[in-house]
């Protein structure tokens, strides 16, 4: 008696993707309409982006990124060590020392007042990164401190104990007035004083004064934030890949025994670097709110781009069931959840965009 050959056996597909993106609908709707209205133009249909939100489940947990990343990936800390992250992320080694980023900024008069308006890498050299923590590092050292920059663009801070101050993030600070903003708590004197000489020291750098004649800004003043002490050097996470090329979520995956990838081009690209029954996070690089893009239609032509590059892919791997679970995260603090069942309730109607922002 002949057999039948057995069936192929296709692995069941259990795979969900966590997608957090930075700014996408920080945008107020009235000031948006007002101004496409002015320009004579309006937003792409974004048929998918629209049809994602109107069916998934909305909830609302955090307040800004940090505190996403926190809940999402099981961070142990209240705040989590963001510092001491990077630091492992940038194959630094935190061991159970307490860590500050200090951040290189750029602060720039505004009436009366001072705002901090950029930070980050900056077009900072490795040499000129180089010079500045040594010249820092010569007043630091006085307090028992010692600055590190495995990275030029980023600056961690040794401490010998916790510095008893509460900080807000140089990214959240970015536009905002310093004075409003600045390290507070028991310790607050001390490091406002200390951020003040910092800042003397920079100003008298021959790094910037070379900086200037080039015709970039002088990195005049750093910024404290993300301090703790990565205690918990090893815990668990809901995800096994991390599409991801931050220092702090190298650091994450470090700790997690998670697979760090680069994020993908797109949705489609993403889906088949997953394995099916994997679970992941994907940070899209970049902030796409319009108020950091500037030019409206640089904005628009972005979202449109979003959607043809990410959001389509997805829906369309959400209703051929070659993705389970869609979780789609904003840095305001919404999470829209869907699978496809939920796909399929029609008495949810697809709203315009306005409606979220």
């Amino acid at each position: 008696m002949l057999r039948r050959p057995a069936p192929d056996i296709l692995p069941t597909v259990t795979r969900h993707l966590t997608l957090l993106i930075p700014g996408l609908l920080d945008t107020p709707a009235a000031p948006l309409s007002h101004l496409l209205r002015s320009l004579g133009t309006q937003l792409p249909p974004l048929s998918a982006l629209r049809y994602l939100l109107s069916r998934a489940r909305l909830s609302v947990a955090k307040k800004n990124i940090l505190d996403l990343l926190a809940d999402v990936l099981a961070i142990p800390g209240n705040p989590p060590p963001w510092a001491a992250l990077a630091l492992r992320g940038d194959e630094g080694a935190p061991g159970s020392d307490y860590w500050l980023n200090l951040e290189p900024v750029v602060l720039q008069p505004d009436r009366d007042c001072l705002r901090l308006v950029a930070c980050g890498e900056l077009a900072l050299s490795a040499d000129q990164a180089a010079a500045l923590v040594s010249e820092l590092n010569d007043y630091l050292r006085v307090d028992g401190l010692t600055l590190e920059a495995p990275r030029p663009g980023r600056w961690y801070l040794r401490l010998p104990a916790d510095p008893q101050i509460t900080t807000v993030p140089a990214q959240q600070a970015l536009g905002a007035d310093v004075a409003e903003i600045m390290p507070y708590g028991k310790q607050q004197a001390f490091w406002r004083r200390l951020i003040n000489e910092l800042q003397m020291v920079l100003h008298a750098s021959p790094v910037n004064q070379q900086r200037l004649t080039d015709g970039l800004p002088a990195i005049n003043s750093v910024w404290p934030w993300g301090g703790g002490a990565l205690t918990t050097p090893v815990w668990h996470s809901p995800y096994q890949i991390l599409f991801a090329g931050s220092a702090v979520m190298r650091g994450i995956a470090a700790c997690t025994a998670a697979q760090v990838l680069p994020v993908a081009d797109d949705g489609e690209e993403l889906l088949a670097a997953m394995p099916a029954e994997a679970r992941a996070l994907a940070m899209l690089p970049g902030d796409f709110s319009l108020s950091t893009h500037g030019d409206p239609m640089h904005w628009l032509g972005i979202m449109d781009s979003l959607e043809r590059a990410w959001f389509e892919p997805l829906l369309s791997a959400l209703k051929s069931g070659n993705l389970r679970g869609l979780t789609l995260l904003f840095a305001d603090g919404r999470e829209f959840s869907l699978t496809p069942a939920q796909l399929r309730r029609w008495w949810r109607r697809v709203r315009p965009l306005e409606a979220w922002l």
